[in-house]
């Protein structure tokens, strides 16, 4: 049986899916992501209303589940990293913003 670790992102932003999962029949996967019950489906609603398609795409296939989920294991941590680094970088931006900002004041 065949595993695929799939991701669901705005068609524009493949390379940074905002829901990750595994299956072994991703279509019907896909069907049930659509479902009023599922968490992508109120992101994918959400990137919709600003005019944005969602999609599902297969990012790797593995023989077994442990692989499987080990992939996407992988794939999340490396998303949530990603996230908190650029969380970091706005926060840094913004003190550095502030920060000039009162220097230029005070100095003048």
């Amino acid at each position: 049986m065949t595993w695929y670790v799939y991701g669901i992102a705005s068609e524009d932003a493949e390379d940074d899916p905002f829901y990750i999962g595994i299956t072994t029949n991703y279509e019907n996967r896909a069907s049930q992501h659509n479902g009023r019950d599922s968490a992508a489906y109120d992101r994918s609603k959400a990137l919709e209303s600003l005019g944005k398609d969602c999609v599902l795409y297969i990012l790797a296939r593995y023989e077994t589940e442990a692989e499987a989920r080990a992939y996407e294991t992988a794939m999340i941590a490396m998303r949530a990293d990603r996230l908190v680094n650029r969380t970091l970088a706005q926060c840094v931006r913004a003190f550095n913003e502030h920060f000039l900002a009162e220097t230029v004041n005070a100095d003048g």
